[in-house]
């Protein structure tokens, strides 16, 4: 018990005088490599940021939405499924790419028109006689394809990105 109490002891006050020579670390949230060198870096990060954020926040709107699902329906037909797709949607819209490289605006532009689209065909009503025409089959080959659509055009966002050193850890693809 002596051994432990003394290691603790050790370790407190290793910790304290690091602290007093170095202060606390820093928690970068979002570690993008080296994302200060120069302002279009700073620019093409910031936007990636945010993006981010909303995502984190779409999600867990989904999350919460997947508990309180008593429907025998999946959640993603949901008319409240489809609205937080939409708000991710114009949250991510209104993020400002003017001050942009040209390719990234593009690209990011592409992105954004995939997930338009998505949140446009979730937010059809099922009384829409093309939607009521949709069977199961059709309805789910769809999703897949605009899935495949976000996650290819994110990959190219990513990739110009990369061009301007600037480059996302893997957990937020």
């Amino acid at each position: 018990m002596m051994k432990f109490i003394t290691t603790i002891g050790a370790f407190s006050l290793t910790f304290i005088f690091s602290v007093a020579l170095v202060g606390f670390p820093k928690v970068d949230y979002f570690p993008f490599a080296d994302a200060g060198n120069n302002r279009v870096q700073q620019n093409v990060s910031s936007l990636l940021q945010q993006d981010i954020r909303n995502g984190l926040e779409r999600d867990r709107k989904i999350y919460s939405l997947m508990e309180a699902n008593l429907s025998p329906e999946p959640v993603y037909l949901s008319f409240e499924y489809a609205e937080v797709m939409s708000e991710y949607v114009d949250e991510s819209v209104s993020i400002d790419d003017t001050n942009l490289p040209t390719d990234f605006q593009l690209a990011w532009q592409n992105h954004l028109l995939a997930w338009r689209e998505h949140a446009n065909f979730l937010s059809k009503p099922k009384s829409h006689c093309k939607m009521q025409k949709f069977n199961s089959e059709e309805f789910s080959r769809t999703f897949a394809r605009q899935d495949e659509e976000i996650t290819v055009t994110w990959g190219k966002v990513l990739s110009v990105a990369g061009k301007y050193g600037v480059t996302v850890p893997y957990k937020y693809y």
